[in-house]
């Protein structure tokens, strides 16, 4: 959404479930985002980004698959022995808001390559994160990331992200590349895109990336390839995720599509 010549509005709606280990964890969360876009050129290829967010998690545990050594009876399991345990409470649900900003600039005339740096942060209001009353809080968490989008010629892209996490006394580095083609036509956007590529987590994992988009929808699919120390227990396996995605320009009035954006 425009509000001035060149700055404009843009917002999101981001939602995510997973599971995961023997006890069947869950979280799933809903994210919004709004972000101020303002254009510091004449030119209109570079701009500075200020953005929200606030979400909703709920975390949920399966107890009815837990064992413990008190029901290993010697060596031998018994769901009918019982578990001398305390549980926790199997769901809990908190809110957490953040914010970041980020810069781009698309240098040249026929401006093919973008390249963009940002940081952020998540977790400012530190929202409690456990299944016990025990007032454990989440430590804020800090993003960096930079990159470039390049348009090779008229059929073929490639996009190279670096991401830096820092939270608490863990951190995290991934990069990579996607190469990608699109369909081409003289007067309009694309309507299909296919990208392909790899990212790699340091010291973690190797994650084969393919992305398709038709138009205003997009699909994506990744999966982790474990080769850390855990690979010997992990047999080489991760996790795999499946996103979904519908972006735009709205009001779809031609004046508004006019803005211009930058592209990633």
């Amino acid at each position: 959404l425009r509000s001035t010549a060149n700055d404009f509005l843009s917002f999101g709606i981001l939602g995510f479930s997973d599971k995961a280990g023997d006890l069947d964890q869950k979280i799933t969360a809903v994210y919004g985002a709004i972000n101020y876009n303002k254009s510091i050129s004449s030119a209109n290829n570079s701009y500075l980004s200020v953005g929200f967010t606030g979400s909703y998690k709920q975390y949920s545990l399966d107890l009815s698959n837990a064992r413990v050594n008190n029901q290993f009876v010697g060596g031998i399991y018994s769901a009918s022995n019982p578990t001398l345990e305390t549980f926790p409470v199997p769901k809990r649900s908190n809110y957490d808001v953040g914010a970041g900003v980020s810069y781009n600039f698309t240098p040249g005339f026929e401006k093919r390559t973008t390249y963009f740096l940002g940081v952020s942060g998540y977790h400012f209001n530190q929202p409690k994160f456990s299944y016990y009353n025990n007032g454990f809080t989440e430590n804020i968490r800090w993003n960096a990331n930079a990159g470039l989008v390049s348009k090779l010629d008229e059929r073929y892209m490639l996009q190279v992200p670096v991401n830096f996490a820092l939270q608490g006394t863990y951190q995290e580095i991934i990069f990579g590349g996607l190469f990608g083609w699109h369909s081409f036509t003289a007067t309009t956007d694309p309507n299909f895109e296919i990208y392909a590529g790899a990212m790699y987590r340091i010291s973690d994992a190797i994650v084969p990336v393919v992305k398709l988009r038709y138009k205003n929808f997009g699909i994506g699919m990744s999966y982790d390839v474990n080769i850390s120390s855990l690979h010997n227990a992990s047999k080489l396996q991760g996790g795999y995720e499946l996103t979904l995605t519908l972006s735009g320009n709205y009001p779809k009035d031609p004046e508004y599509r006019m803005t211009v954006c930058p592209r990633f």
